[in-house]
């Protein structure tokens, strides 16, 4: 299964679902439009998914659809951040075991980065105390690639946005929530869409 993201926190199955079974006599898919399986996000914490019928393909107008089941989910399941000043501190303090389950943290400005950076490589003094021998061990340690999503072990870029690491978190657990779908009674509600898009 490949999902494609179509905007809206919305995720849609690359392949058509085969309708053969479930469609009614008056159904002629050669006629009409395709159902796909979709996901999507009301929030981090809660998804909806069912199935949707479109006019063409997976990013292409939508004409109906009907929710199987909603999901819901831990606040630290889809896409956990830790706030800045809690990872600095962490890191301040040597506790860096405690950023392995949330190592992504939002960092917006390269001063903040610098600041973190320091304390992942143990540099003792603060900012305005920095040896030029810190500053250069800085400038040579350096990763940074602008604001975004960094990775608090290695202090790398891991997305260019917020938007952008919910959303590839998002794509992730939707498909997880899609995988287990399948236990669900869904040719009823396959039926029931078609049925009434006749």
């Amino acid at each position: 299964m490949k999902l494609v993201y179509v905007g809206d926190a919305t995720f849609v199955d690359k392949e058509p679902v085969d309708v053969s079974e479930a469609a009614p006599r008056e159904w002629s898919p050669r006629k009409t439009p395709k159902v796909y399986w979709y996901v999507r996000f009301f929030s981090l914490e809660r998804a909806g998914y069912g199935l949707a019928l479109l006019e063409k393909g997976p990013k292409s107008k939508w004409i109906d659809h009907e929710e199987i089941r909603e999901q819901m989910f831990d606040p630290t399941t889809v896409a956990p951040l830790t706030d800045y000043r809690e990872g600095l501190e962490l890191l301040e303090k040597g506790r860096r075991g405690m950023l392995e389950d949330f190592p992504f943290v939002e960092v917006k400005t390269e001063e903040d980065y610098n600041t973190a950076l320091a304390q992942f490589l143990d540099v003792e003094e603060g900012p305005r105390e920095w040896s030029p021998r810190a500053v250069k061990k800085i400038e040579e340690e350096s990763n940074w690639k602008g604001p975004g999503v960094y990775d608090f072990r290695d202090m790398t870029l891991h997305s260019k946005s917020v938007e952008e690491y919910e959303k590839d978190n998002m794509g992730y657990w939707a498909k997880d929530v899609l995988d287990s779908s399948f236990d669900d009674e869904w040719e009823p509600v396959l039926k029931k869409l078609l049925e009434r898009n006749l």
